[in-house]
Parts: C-alpha cells; sequence; structure tokens
C-alpha cells in the first residue's frame, strides 16, 4: 500500500513537472516553471538592476552616505566595480583572478546585507566599542566579516577564504577610513 502512494505522490510530481530525470537515470528535484522575475518585482528591470558608477565617491553621493576604496588588497584587482542596488545596499566589488573576488557592502540600518546564505563551519559574534561583529569561516578561512554600530552595517565577503588576521585587517582598514576619513590614504 505504501509503495502505492508513494509511487502515485511520484506520477503526479513528474507530471507537474516538479521531477526530472537526469543522464544515467538519477532522479533530481527540478523547479517547475518560475514566474517572471519583473512579475515577482514589479516593474521594468532597468528600474531595479544595480546602478554602476566610476568611483567609490559617485557611489557614495548616489547611496547617500560614504563608502571607501579598501587600501592594500592581498591582490592586484583585475577589476572593480562600484554599484549601488535598488535595495539601499552600496557595494564595490573587487575582482582578481578567477574566482578570487572581494565584496565590500554597506547599508543604513542594522540588518544583514550580506546576501550570503552560506552555512558556514564556524560562526562567531563579538561587540567591540558598541559594534556588532560577526565572523564566518569554513576549514580554508574567512569568508565573511560583518558588523553594524547603531546607524550602519557593513560587510566584508571573500569568495576564497582569506586568513582571519587578513580579514580583520581589512575591517580596520574599512573602520579608520569611516571614522577619519579625513586620513583616508595616509598610513600609520
Amino acid at each position: 500500500m505504501k509503495n502505492r502512494i508513494f509511487s502515485g505522490m511520484l506520477v503526479a510530481m513528474m507530471t507537474a513537472g516538479m521531477i526530472g530525470t537526469a543522464q544515467g537515470g538519477a532522479v533530481l528535484a527540478k523547479a517547475t516553471e518560475v514566474p517572471e522575475t519583473e512579475a515577482l518585482i514589479g516593474g521594468d528591470p532597468a528600474t531595479w538592476a544595480p546602478e554602476e558608477f566610476d568611483s567609490a565617491e559617485a557611489l557614495s553621493k548616489e547611496a547617500g552616505f560614504c563608502i571607501y576604496d579598501l587600501n592594500d588588497l592581498p591582490f592586484s584587482p583585475e577589476e572593480t566595480v562600484y554599484q549601488y542596488l535598488r535595495s539601499g545596499v552600496a557595494e564595490i566589488i573587487y575582482q582578481g583572478t578567477g574566482t578570487q573576488k572581494i565584496r565590500l557592502r554597506k547599508a543604513e540600518g542594522e540588518e544583514d546585507i550580506s546576501g550570503d546564505y552560506i552555512k558556514y563551519e564556524q560562526v562567531s559574534e563579538s561587540s567591540l566599542c558598541g559594534i556588532k561583529i560577526t565572523v564566518k569561516e569554513n576549514a580554508d578561512g574567512c569568508h565573511l566579516v560583518m558588523w553594524s554600530d547603531e546607524a550602519n552595517t557593513w560587510v566584508l565577503s571573500f569568495t576564497e577564504g582569506v586568513e582571519e588576521k587578513e580579514a580583520f585587517r581589512l575591517f580596520t582598514d574599512v573602520m579608520h577610513t569611516e571614522f577619519l576619513p579625513e586620513s583616508k590614504g595616509e598610513k600609520d
């Protein structure tokens, strides 16, 4: 009886397009037809697509708050993208070779703006001088540092894990330029 019910459910799911067969006969989940993104979000894609800028200064003007370039990246970026996401997030992406990428995000408020929903092996949270800090790591290193004060949230994310000390060096760089912007570019 149980086999009949299961078989009936499987046939119904296949008929509805919810299950597909991959090469070799393995059964895999397959998404049903997804409504067009435009219908889900509403409006013309040009109104919700990220808007790109040519500098951190131009991005800051659009965002209504300052976001600064990172100093002394652990690699030489092949490309730097400055963009404003319509959700109110300013983002700078430093693209290295291959998949090597560092992403800096900033937004007003204290919400999670990381866009990163990966389950990490280690997640630690702490507080320093009223700033809440979250660090997410795997065996290959640190992949995300997120912090917020009462007004803003920042995120540093790394496609390839970096040593924790490197992540915190970049965190310190951001904090230094955020709270002492007149010293931007100066070295201690």
